[in-house]
């Protein structure tokens, strides 16, 4: 965490007065960018490093949710698919392992995008990684969510092994608690400022903080959730 805020500082020290660079602090401009990406794609290696060095016991499984044909669950499930975790506190670490790896490949591809206006330049494959990668993180933080919200529940069926069906309580905030909920709050705030998450991505997320928000009765998330719009940078756009 220490290192992905000392990145953002950077990234954002960077961006200052970019658009009235001269030729001449062109060169250096490109040579800090360049160390950024460096410094967020080690970050993104030790956090991956980490994950896989976790014991089998700390891990998740996915699972397909049987659908029930009901609109409002269909909406709190993304896409049908579902994290079981070991435990909320398993689920809560690895959220802020994925809003880490978010916010790295965020700045990585912003980066990429000021450096791919540098000639003779070549970043398109390094700019689809770094977006694959920000997809598939995000998938895994919109799966992890009906678990974190007790919206599933896993029944054993003889024969058939464990299947997963939806819950609708009443009041979310009445159903989970605030201290299970606040697992979530940074990890879907972070998410929130990403820019390279889909729109379906960024939709369900932000839905999903303006529940937390109600849930722990925080009105800043309610904010961030309702009404945060990147803000507009120069041509570095870097946060």
């Amino acid at each position: 965490m220490v290192g992905a805020a000392k990145l953002r500082h950077q990234a954002s020290s960077l961006s200052a007065g970019c658009a009235s660079l001269s030729i001449s602090d062109r060169y250096d401009e490109m040579v800090r960018l360049r160390r950024l990406l460096a410094e967020a794609q080690t970050l993104d290696d030790v956090l991956v490093i980490w994950a896989n060095n976790l014991p089998t016991e700390y891990w998740y499984s996915t699972r397909t949710v049987q659908d029930d044909g009901r609109v409002e669950t269909g909406n709190r499930v993304f896409d049908g698919t579902v994290h079981i975790y070991p435990t909320v506190g398993h689920a809560g670490v690895w959220n802020r392992y994925r809003a880490l790896r978010l916010t790295a490949n965020d700045i990585m591809l912003k980066t990429l995008s000021v450096l791919a206006e540098s000639p003779n330049s070549d970043t398109e494959s390094l700019e689809e990684a770094a977006k694959l990668r920000i997809q598939r993180l995000a998938g895994d933080l919109c799966a992890s969510v009906p678990y974190m919200l007790g919206l599933i529940e896993t029944h054993q069926v003889a024969g058939h092994g464990a299947t997963v069906i939806t819950k609708v309580p009443a009041s979310l905030k009445v159903a989970v608690k605030a201290s299970t909920a606040s697992f979530l709050c940074w990890p879907l705030t972070m998410a929130t400022m990403v820019s390279g998450i889909s729109e379906r991505h960024q939709r369900y997320l932000r839905n999903r903080l303006l529940d937390v928000s109600e849930i722990v009765d925080d009105g800043v998330l309610e904010i961030i959730a309702a009404g945060f719009s990147p803000i507009s940078r120069c041509s570095a756009n870097i946060p």
